[in-house]
């Protein structure tokens, strides 16, 4: 969501430092991430290739580990997926005929919005589960296919950490 983001990122980091606010609690950079709780997500696997733990999929000893964990055999773990940008390209290529986004704007959070938007556009079967923000993605979806509001915390309750390692809960206030 940034056209410099390396460089705001790294110029927070050099405040942190040069203000001394790094280290202690309460101090230090905060994560700069275009969806909620983004980094949550793929400290939970939630990466095409990435197991929890931001283990690497393709990790036999990883693999090993979370496959003990979750009582199953390592072969039956998948493999490293597309990535988002390969995702749209895949769909130019006529590869992926079908996409359920949830909670994800590719739209806003890919670069070359034209290119996203044609393929968008273009694949037959598109359907978004958006929270709370029904712009860019969700308008170009409810067009080709179905758009689901997304309640997320709201029914189901939620729990987000941030870098300091400080946690939150968040009770469910409507019922499904």
């Amino acid at each position: 969501h940034h056209s410099h983001g390396v460089e705001n990122v790294l110029s927070v980091i050099n405040l942190c430092l040069a203000t001394g606010n790094i280290g202690r609690r309460g101090a230090g950079p905060n994560t700069i991430t275009g969806q909620g709780n983004g980094q949550g997500g793929r400290e939970h696997g939630q990466k095409c290739d990435q197991l929890p733990g931001q283990r690497h999929i393709e990790d036999p000893a990883a693999r090993e580990y979370v496959a003990k964990v979750w009582g199953v055999k390592p072969e039956s773990l998948p493999h490293a997926g597309y990535s988002a940008v390969e995702i749209i390209e895949a769909i130019h290529r006529g590869e992926i005929r079908g996409l359920l986004s949830i909670c994800f704007n590719p739209l806003v959070s890919l670069p070359d919005a034209g290119y996203v938007r044609e393929a968008l556009e273009n694949v037959p079967g598109v359907h978004s589960a958006q929270v709370a923000y029904p712009q860019g993605t969700a308008e170009v979806q409810a067009d080709a296919g179905v758009s689901f509001a997304a309640l997320a915390a709201a029914v189901a309750g939620a729990g987000y950490a941030a870098t300091d390692a400080a946690a939150d809960a968040v009770r469910a206030v409507l019922q499904p």
